[in-house]
């Protein structure tokens, strides 16, 4: 996995020089990529099939259904994902776990 330094030594070489901190962070992910890797993919919700969500969004009550972690069933149709759902539902792109209210807040 020396790809991404190569690529990042390219772009230095072509655009300028590539500053001190982004070399020492490349140097730490490049020790240990699978371990990085693994906690970059780690899911921060839980979310059980059957919950079901109720969000209020301009006076018109909407429902959403968890079928298993990449399901979600809303006006009988399968969402891969809340934020498909909330993109369904507001015509823009939003974080669907920002617009059900599943973030959590600093203390």
């Amino acid at each position: 996995m020396m790809l991404r330094p190569i690529w990042y030594q390219i772009q230095a070489q072509k655009y300028g020089r590539l500053e001190q901190k982004y070399i020492t962070k490349l140097n730490k992910y490049s020790q240990d990529v699978d371990e990085h890797i693994k906690r970059a993919v780690v899911k921060r919700y839980k979310i059980l099939p059957g919950v079901e969500f109720k969000k209020l969004y301009k006076d018109k009550e909407h429902h959403v259904k968890v079928i298993d972690s990449q399901q979600f069933l809303y006006k009988e149709h399968i969402y891969p994902n809340l934020s498909s759902v909330a993109f369904e539902i507001t015509g823009r792109r939003v974080s669907g776990y920002d617009f059900f209210g599943l973030r959590k807040r600093d203390k």
